[in-house]
């Protein structure tokens, strides 16, 4: 009897000491996995381009959602990162592997990121001519996938939200002119102009073309389905997001004259600041505005030698060399971009890609 304890004892101490070793990872990962679980599902299209079976990674749908820029949700999720930050700190003793290691490094600067962002809130601006949401979100919906028929009616039930989307930044945009800080006319005219390009919207739009050559695909559907959703679609276009888009463009119409400021985050009170944070949370880089500044310069000084003693040497800069690659396929020039990063990066691996051809239909918004 005394062996069996000894023998149990001694296997007892044996299993805490591998825990104690193991646990670690383990608790690392399932930290990293609820941030994962948690961030994904706040918006659906995130969701529905990052993942094909959410549920194999645990993550139940909810409500069909473009975001949201509510200020009570914003303090919420504050909140919640900073409980995220003060769990990552407690592994920064523990036995990590590197993996790991970097990847809490990566997270922490991001958590950073997303606190001191908190200071320049009102200098974001959604509505940018290129990136802004009202330009990106049709290219989103008509690239769209529909694996299933459930991805079908999580497409429609997510146009009906766009309008009340649309009324948050539209409260935000209100909030920016009050502080001095909303855009100036002529991004104002860009940005109008981009969204009343959108209408009228029948038959020919392309978020009614583009829905229906994605509903071809759908072998799972049968030919009276494929019509009832295009009539769907075509109602939720008219109800939902052309309501939405000419919503929002009556109410930037109201706060036309508020933003004065045509010389850029330079002239905000807290543009140069803001400028930096940019510099180390989106483009990533340590250096700051005066340094960047200075290398540009030597860069350009560098640049002009180059191009004095070109034209001394007879070269023309107008006529391409002999061995610049005559490249026509869009297959080839990827191609030729993999072989030439390989001078400057590691070897990515193998990495699947395929070339799509951008729609007609979606020619003037790409």
């Amino acid at each position: 009897m005394r062996k069996f304890f000894l023998s149990y004892n001694i296997l007892l101490t044996g299993y805490s000491f591998l825990f104690s070793f193991l646990l670690p990872w383990a608790s690392f990962d399932n930290l990293t996995m609820e941030l994962f679980r948690h961030e994904l599902p706040r918006n659906t299209l995130n969701l529905h381009y990052t993942l094909a079976e959410p549920e194999a990674f645990g993550i139940k749908e909810a409500s069909p959602s473009l975001g949201n820029m509510d200020e009570d949700a914003r303090k919420e999720e504050l909140s919640y990162l900073k409980k995220i930050q003060k769990r990552l700190a407690r592994f920064s003793d523990k036995k990590l592997d590197e993996k790991q290691k970097l990847t809490a490094d990566i997270l922490n600067w991001w958590l950073e990121g997303q606190f001191q962002a908190e200071a320049y809130y009102y200098y974001q601006e959604p509505l940018g001519k290129t990136l802004g949401i009202q330009a990106q979100l049709p290219v989103l919906l008509a690239e769209f996938p529909f694996r299933t028929q459930e991805d079908i009616d999580t497409y429609l039930a997510l146009l009906e939200t766009l309008p009340a989307y649309f009324e948050q930044i539209t409260a935000f945009e209100k909030e920016k002119s009050a502080q001095g800080l909303f855009m100036d006319d002529e991004r104002l005219d860009d940005v109008l102009k981009q969204c009343r390009s959108l209408f009228p919207i029948g038959n020919d739009h392309f978020l009614a073309t583009t829905f229906k050559e994605r509903l071809e695909d759908c072998e799972f559907l049968s030919a009276d389905q494929r019509i009832a959703y295009e009539v769907k679609n075509l109602r939720a276009l008219d109800r939902y997001v052309r309501s939405a888009y000419e919503e929002l463009c009556q109410v930037l119409e109201t706060l036309r004259g508020t933003g004065r400021n045509a010389g850029g985050l330079y002239h905000t009170p807290e543009g140069l600041d803001y400028y930096e944070y940019l510099l180390k949370y989106s483009v990533g880089t340590e250096l700051d505005g005066g340094r960047i500044h200075q290398l540009l310069e030597e860069q350009m000084e560098s640049d002009y030698e180059t191009v004095l003693y070109a034209l001394s040497q007879g070269l023309s800069l107008l006529e391409a060399g002999d061995d610049t690659p005559c490249l026509e396929l869009p297959s080839e020039l990827l191609t030729e971009l993999e072989d030439q990063i390989e001078k400057d990066f590691p070897k990515a691996g193998d990495i699947s890609w395929q070339v799509k051809e951008v729609p007609e239909s979606l020619a003037d918004f790409l």
